[in-house]
């Protein structure tokens, strides 16, 4: 395989690791939420990223008033061939309130208590900033998406060592 082929070929692999991940916080996003406080009340602003930190949708809510939480257990899921149920794990939603509408985030359960108090501690006073980050499931949008993205990270690594002694190799081949 010729030189060009191979680098194509290691970019393609890196690209559908990268990739991969990214549909996953696709699917279990993050959000990154900002509050703030300004002379006609609190705004929010809820953006969801991919791969934790890209920005693809946002939506701002102003004149903040209030923060309701729920969570949702779907019906079990039957496999039809004699296995067990299969239990779908529990969707937190977070929903900031304002005078003219509302927005949502998915939340973990296990964070969403936590981001309602400080939420609501920041309404009753405080900083004029408040920045935090939540995840849907921790499970499919941090560790699983992590993992993939550390591999294709180590591949592109291994690709970069490997460009450089050639190069160092030509180098050495062009003295006399």
């Amino acid at each position: 395989m010729s030189r060009g082929k191979s680098i194509l070929t290691v970019l393609g692999v890196v690209a559908f690791f990268v990739g991969f991940a990214g549909l996953l916080t696709l699917f279990a996003p993050t959000y990154a939420i900002v509050l703030r406080r300004g002379p006609e009340g609190i705004s929010a602003r809820v953006e969801q990223r991919l791969l934790w930190w890209i920005p693809i949708r946002g939506w701002t809510v102003e004149k903040l008033t209030g923060v309701k939480t729920s969570t949702e257990r779907p019906e079990a899921m039957d496999q039809h061939d004699g296995r067990d149920l299969q239990t779908p794990e529990t969707i937190g939603t977070l929903v900031l309130v304002g005078e003219a509408g509302e927005t949502q985030a998915m939340v973990s359960p296990e964070n969403l208590d936590d981001t309602r108090r400080a939420i609501e501690e920041f309404l009753r006073g405080g900083p004029p900033e408040l920045h935090f980050s939540t995840v849907a499931n921790w499970k499919f949008a941090v560790i699983a998406p992590g993992i993939v993205a550390v591999l294709g990270g180590l591949l592109l690594l291994v690709f970069l060592w490997d460009v450089l002694g050639w190069l160092r190799g030509m180098g050495k081949q062009d003295r006399p």
